[in-house]
């Protein structure tokens, strides 16, 4: 997924580590609403992909635009973490993976999502 996000702000390099970085590169508040939603056959990565164009034919910094991104995914997350937390009663969350190296997603989650306190592994980054 990030080597088409990457192609689509134009990076040269094709990876998350080049997302990440540009999104580095944003020294603003507040990003964009780009479309991080679930359907029902999961990630919808139809309308994920269209918003991101959708701003990028529209002349949206690169750097502004790919913080927007990780912004929109830490928002997906807390949500996905709320309806767990009310249909499991679940109060403690354990939150692995290297996507979490990347300190736009890895802020907007503990800043909005504090009071529920997630514990983020500092020993283990378990990749998909």
């Amino acid at each position: 997924m990030f080597e088409t996000v990457a192609s689509i702000l134009e990076l040269k390099e094709k990876s998350f580590e080049s997302v990440s970085d540009k999104s580095l590169e944003f020294h603003g508040n507040g990003g964009l609403k780009i479309d991080a939603n679930y359907s029902d056959d999961g990630f919808d990565y139809v309308s994920f992909l269209g918003s991101i164009m959708s701003f990028k034919l529209a002349d949206t910094d690169e750097h502004y635009l790919a913080y927007s991104i990780f912004e929109a995914l830490g928002d997906m997350a807390i949500s996905t973490l709320g309806q767990l937390k009310t249909k499991f009663k679940i109060d403690k969350f354990v939150m692995m993976g290297d996507m979490f190296e990347n300190t736009v997603l890895y802020s907007r989650i503990v800043s909005r999502f504090q009071l529920n306190n997630p514990y983020f592994s500092k020993g283990f980054a378990l990749d998909d």
